[in-house]
């Protein structure tokens, strides 16, 4: 990894600077008990830089940089992914995801980015908190995906995980993902076919 200074020409892409994600007016996604998906807006980009700085932070722990240039990367970085995702994905759900606690108070701990405008779907992104791994919460998301892809009636779930990222990985796995030909070195590409899709030969 290279150290990226903040640069003029990405001012415009600073987060306070960029475009909303679409509204989008259709079905929703039914998850566990305890959690819920609300669309994403603008308003919700401090929050995401930070989840985006933890999906990053061990990365930028081994990184020589003072804090303010970290925190400089990684608003950049955050703005870029996403002006990338909006423009590869425009029939995409981009979701935040919330912990529902006592009093029916939420909080948020994650996003979920979810095309499922084919019949392959994709999940572009699924990511959470630190504080939120490790306790069911990816596992639920992913079951909830799967069983929605079932009586939708798609054929599969399609997505990429870093090839380092063994831990993600192993939890797709238990969820009948399997590798598939990746185009990106960096990346594993993962396939879940539904029970009922048919079987080629």
């Amino acid at each position: 990894m290279r150290a990226r200074a903040s640069h003029p020409a990405l001012a415009a892409a600073h987060p306070s600077n960029l475009p909303d994600f679409p509204r989008r007016v259709g079905r929703g996604l039914s998850v566990a008990p305890g959690l819920a998906l609300r669309p994403a807006r603008s308003a919700d980009f401090p929050f995401l830089v930070r989840l985006y700085g933890e999906t990053r932070a061990v990365e930028l722990s081994v990184a020589p940089w003072p804090e303010i240039q970290k925190q400089a990367f990684i608003q950049d970085q955050f703005s870029l992914q996403h002006l990338h995702y909006l423009q590869r994905n425009p029939t995409a759900d981009f979701w935040l995801i919330e912990r529902i606690g006592s009093g029916g108070r939420r909080e948020a701990i994650g996003r979920l980015y979810l095309d499922r405008s084919q019949p392959e779907w994709r999940a572009i992104d699924l990511s959470l908190l630190v504080k939120a791994r490790g306790a069911g919460v990816g596992g639920a998301l992913i079951q909830s995906i799967q069983d929605a892809a079932i009586r939708a009636g798609a054929d599969a779930v399609t997505l990429y995980v870093e090839k380092t990222n063994h831990g993600a990985q192993r939890l797709y796995g238990r969820f009948g993902f399997e590798e598939a030909p990746s185009p990106f070195p960096s990346h594993m590409h993962m396939r879940w076919r539904a029970p009922s899709a048919g079987r080629s030969t």
